[in-house]
């Protein structure tokens, strides 16, 4: 199944205030304007878009967002709602997550209903761009199943080495706002600023 604004797959890493947020907003706008639907789950409350079918925020009770409390729970049966939804309705959607991370447990567990839109999520339709402070806090085998992946500045040690083992060199110096893209195949590509630019969505 294709919605008239195809299939995606992308993930943004970055530190704390680089600008991944703001990239996920203009690809999610991007993927609305193409005929696309979208269900975002915001962890900052930024005001709602137009063009965003379904905006979230988490209860108050769950401010502090650790990943061992309720929140995992809430993220795992949010994404298996969409999930289930998209497969109901026969349309296709983007599900957008900012600060993913916050939802995995030590140990790197991740909520089931989020393992099941990567991994199964194309058959029905179910497109998804997260924002991640760390990649390393994300599974290996949920990194690779993106097709775009989004670099902005990071300087935690092992976080760097990911980087570099894909291409990209001096990440712990960008400014903020900008960042590298990398598509599989593709060398990477520098964005000077992620508030003027959006890569475009290629399924």
């Amino acid at each position: 199944m294709r919605t008239p604004a195809g299939y995606t797959r992308e993930i943004a890493f970055g530190e704390t205030g680089a600008g991944k947020s703001r990239l996920l907003q203009l690809l999610a706008d991007k993927y609305a304007n193409q005929g696309g639907e979208v269900w975002a789950l915001d962890m900052r409350a930024l005001q709602p878009r137009p063009l965003i079918g379904h905006l979230i925020r988490p209860p108050e009770d769950m401010e502090d967002m650790k990943a061992d409390g309720p929140f995992f729970d809430f993220v795992n049966s949010w994404c298996a709602h969409a999930y289930n939804t998209c497969r109901a309705r026969g349309v296709g959607l983007l599900l957008q997550i900012d600060e993913t991370d916050l939802a995995v447990r030590q140990g790197g567990i991740v909520p089931p209903g989020l393992v099941r839109v990567v991994m199964q999520g194309r058959a029905h339709g179910v497109s998804y761009a997260f924002a991640v402070r760390r990649p390393v806090e994300i599974p290996p085998a949920l990194r690779s199943m993106a097709e775009n992946l989004y670099f902005f500045r990071l300087t935690e040690l092992r976080d760097v080495e990911y980087a570099r083992q894909k291409g990209i060199v001096g990440i712990e110096r960008l400014k903020r706002g900008q960042f590298w893209h990398v598509r599989a195949g593709y060398p990477p590509h520098f964005h000077g600023d992620a508030f003027q630019e959006c890569p475009p969505l290629e399924g």
